[in-house]
C-alpha cells in the first residue's frame, strides 16, 4: 500500500556514463558510483531539482529548490497539475479525491474506476558518438545510432524477466537519429516512459534499463547521458468510494448499471500521487469521440 507521506527529494537526476578520458572537467556530481572497470556511472542533479510526492528513485537526497521556468508569474515545478497542487499546498485540508475522466461511453454514460494504475517514470537518453564521413571513413567514428539500436534491442531482450504481476511497460523511442546520410550519427536520443504497478519494481525495472543502455553505449565506445525524471505515483483506487460511484451513477443511467472493475490499469495519472495521501477514486464518463 502507498506510504501516507510526502518525503523530500530531488525531482530529477541523471546517469552520465563517460570513459575516462571524457571525465575530465566532468566531475561535478554530488557522488560517484563504480560502475565497470572501463567507465563510471556518475549520478547528478539535471537542471533543477524539486519536491516529489514519492521517494525519489534509486538514491534519496534533499536540496534546494531553485526552480526558474515561469509561466503568468507562476514558478512551475512539476509536470503533472496535481503534483503542482501539492506543492504549493492547494490540497492541505481535503481529506478525499474524487476525478471523472472522459471516455468513449460505448455502454452507458459512466464506467467505473480501475483497481488502480501504474506509476512510472520518465527518461531522455543522448548517445554520444564521433562524426566521420560514412564512405570514406567510417572507421574513424563511433555510431551513435548503433549504440542506441543495441540499446533498444538489449531493454527488449530484459522483458521477459519482468513479472506479470508487475504490469511492467517501457516503451522508447528514437527522437533523433542522425542528421545526414553521408556522416556517422555522432548524437542520438531516446525517449522512453517505464511503467509499473508499484514502486520496487519500477526502480527495478528503470534500473535494469539504465543498465542495458550503458552497456550498449560501452559496446559502441559512446559515451550517454540518461536524463530520469520522477513521473507518476502508482494509483490505488478506494474500494468504497468505487462502490459509492458506481451507485450514483446507476442512479443517473439506470438502463446500464455498472460494478467497481477488478481490472489493473497500465496507464499512468498524477491521480496516483493523490492517493499516496488520501482515498481517491477516478472512473469514467462519456464525452470523448
Amino acid at each position: 500500500s502507498p506510504a501516507n507521506e510526502n518525503p523530500r527529494g530531488m525531482r530529477g537526476f541523471c546517469w552520465r556514463i563517460f570513459f575516462p578520458e571524457l571525465l575530465r572537467g566532468e566531475l561535478s556530481a554530488h557522488f560517484f558510483q563504480p560502475f565497470s572497470g572501463n567507465f563510471i556511472a556518475m549520478l547528478g542533479c539535471e537542471g533543477e531539482p524539486f519536491f516529489c510526492l514519492v521517494q525519489v528513485l534509486f538514491h534519496a537526497v534533499t536540496v534546494e529548490i531553485h526552480e526558474t521556468d515561469n509561466v503568468h508569474g507562476f514558478r512551475i515545478l512539476l509536470f503533472g497539475g496535481k503534483q503542482e497542487f501539492l506543492s504549493r499546498g492547494y490540497m492541505k485540508g481535503c481529506d478525499l479525491a474524487f476525478m471523472v475522466h472522459t471516455s468513449y461511453g460505448e455502454d452507458g454514460d459512466f464506467e467505473p474506476a480501475n483497481r488502480g494504475d501504474n506509476g512510472c517514470v520518465f527518461k531522455n537518453a543522448a548517445f554520444l558518438g564521433k562524426s566521420a564521413h560514412a564512405g570514406f571513413s567510417p572507421h574513424k567514428g563511433i555510431n551513435a545510432l548503433y549504440a542506441a539500436n543495441l540499446a533498444m534491442n538489449a531493454i527488449n531482450a530484459l522483458r521477459e524477466t519482468f513479472r506479470e504481476e508487475d504490469y511492467i511497460r517501457t516503451h522508447p523511442i528514437i527522437t533523433a537519429g542522425g542528421s545526414i546520410v553521408n556522416a556517422i550519427p555522432s548524437y542520438v536520443t531516446v525517449e522512453n516512459q517505464v511503467r509499473a504497478a508499484n514502486m520496487d519494481s519500477l526502480i527495478s525495472a528503470n534500473e535494469k534499463i539504465n543498465r542495458a543502455m550503458a552497456g550498449a553505449a560501452a559496446a559502441m565506445g559512446a559515451g550517454l547521458h540518461i536524463t530520469d525524471r520522477t513521473g507518476y505515483a502508482p494509483m490505488y483506487t478506494n474500494g468504497r468510494m468505487n462502490q459509492l460511484f458506481c451507485q450514483a451513477a446507476g442512479m443517473l443511467d439506470p438502463a446500464h448499471p455498472i460494478q467497481p472493475n477488478p481490472d489493473w490499469s497500465t496507464g499512468c495519472t498524477d491521480m496516483g500521487d493523490l492517493s499516496c495521501l488520501m482515498p481517491v477514486v477516478h472512473p469514467y464518463c462519456r464525452g470523448a469521440a
